[in-house]
């Protein structure tokens, strides 16, 4: 393909305008929004899971409290060395006898059979007698391109953590294990390996997150929007937070990360790496091609602008529908899925959502393939396909393309619309086709090619 003839665009087109600034973040992604979204994601996205409270702090009280954290019995750090078993008798089975004097001495050392011991990263204990440990795993087998199926192509290795990571919690009145991933670098100088609440089974909830980080952090400070707070010392890069577990902990927080040259807050939002175009770039695969080009419009610039302008209009619910041009070749059923989409559970997700045409090409001066992705509150919805042709009126697109997305937030146009694909999506998946008594032949998901075609 003549590069030359891909346009590479930054256009937002928002379903309405959105109401908070472009530096936030995005969090999850529905379940439901996913399924309906997965037709064209053939790598799922890893995410830092949202971090949760102090380290080896006192054990919290039972109820959330916005005053100081409770001070650890002793500093957190790394167990010493030894070559001699764990003094305690109920020392975790998978904990080596030989504990490292750091976390760079227990992570970097050479990769264990498979079967080998954890190795103990960080031990602490709390006044009131909790015992808390990180164990890290040897590292897994080293992925290579071929391993993920598209030639010379694989993730960078901060997509995903390489060795397996156990958090366990003892003490008079609690046990419990949980389980999260190491990370052997670092995206963006924070990493959360491990969110998870424990305790449940004792009846002492508890919130526990592990951070990783880069750089040089001496404390750690968490702060959920319910008041909870807790804090740590950072030590060799290492920080575990637990605080009180009850009532529900699925908000928001601030985390203020400090060290000799000041403190850095950072929201949940800020560590989702699903909506970082640059994490994305590293960690997803390159999406499907667009056609190549054909024949140039006179004025290609022009002619894209004009083509994301009216994208961005499409969506813009800010503009009274009869104050459009025709932007669509049929309405039919459009119009009925929007009102189903902001009555339904999805609205927040429709308010927040932002659309951004990434990558265009034109098959011709006449018809364009384009690329693009959603950003809303519920995640980053990508490698999303449209097509627009020019009429006497102007650049329209196709009903197909409005009701995909439509879809993805409960809104279902009627009758349905299939799904926009390139050739080369269908190359890499193959034609997906259902059959049932009522419809012999197959229904096939998404466009073909020589409807399309025709279309343009």
């Amino acid at each position: 393909m003549d590069d030359a003839s891909v346009l590479p665009v930054e256009v937002t087109g928002s379903f309405p305008p959105p109401r908070r600034s472009r530096s936030r973040v995005v969090s999850g992604v529905v379940a439901a929004m996913l399924v309906a979204g997965a037709g064209g994601i053939r790598f799922g996205l890893g995410r830092a899971a949202a971090p949760s409270d102090d380290s080896v702090a006192d054990a919290p009280g039972p109820t959330p409290t916005t005053e100081a954290p409770v001070v650890p019995s002793s500093p957190p750090t790394p167990p010493p060395s030894s070559t001699a078993p764990a003094d305690d008798d109920d020392a975790d089975a998978h904990a080596s006898d030989e504990v490292p004097t750091s976390v760079a001495a227990a992570v970097t050392s050479e990769a264990s059979p498979v079967g080998a011991q954890h190795q103990v990263v960080w031990e602490q204990t709390t006044e009131d007698g909790l015992r808390v440990r990180v164990l890290v795993g040897p590292a897994s087998q080293e992925m290579t391109p071929g391993d993920f199926g598209i030639p010379g192509w694989a993730p960078a290795p901060f997509c995903w953590g390489t060795r397996e990571m156990r958090l366990t919690v003892d003490g008079p009145d609690l046990v419990d294990v949980t389980f999260g991933q190491w990370f052997d670098e670092i995206y963006d100088g924070v990493a959360i390996p491990l969110l998870a609440d424990v305790g449940w089974s004792d009846g002492r909830p508890l919130r526990v997150a592990v951070l990783q980080l880069d750089g040089e952090v001496d404390e750690a400070v968490i702060r959920w929007d319910d008041g909870v707070t807790a804090r740590t010392d950072v030590v060799d890069g290492l920080a575990v937070l637990l605080a009180d577990g009850s009532g529900s902990w699925s908000q928001g927080y601030e985390l203020d990360l400090t060290g000799p040259t000041g403190t850095t807050s950072l929201t949940q939002a800020d560590l989702d790496r699903s909506a970082d175009p640059a994490w994305r770039e590293a960690c997803n695969p390159p999406p499907p091609a667009l056609p190549d080009p054909g024949e140039q419009p006179a004025d290609p610039e022009a002619e894209l602008a004009a083509i994301t302008e009216r994208f961005a209009l499409l969506w813009d619910q800010s503009v009274p529908q009869e104050d459009k041009p025709e932007l669509l070749d049929d309405r039919t059923g459009v119009d009925e899925a929007v009102e189903a989409v902001f009555a339904g559970g999805f609205a927040g997700a429709a308010e927040s959502a932002e659309h951004r045409v990434e990558e265009l090409v034109f098959t011709s001066p006449s018809a364009a393939w384009f690329r693009y992705g959603i950003d809303s509150s519920n995640g980053y919805f990508g490698d999303r396909y449209g097509v627009a042709k020019l009429t006497d009126e102007g650049w329209i697109f196709p009903r197909a393309l409005m009701c995909q997305d439509l879809s993805l937030a409960g809104g279902q146009c009627d009758p349905p619309a299939q799904p926009i694909y390139p050739p080369s999506w269908y190359e890499l998946n193959g034609q997906q086709c259902t059959y049932s008594p009522d419809d012999p032949d197959g229904r096939c998901f998404g466009y073909d090619e020589s409807e399309i075609a025709a279309w343009l």
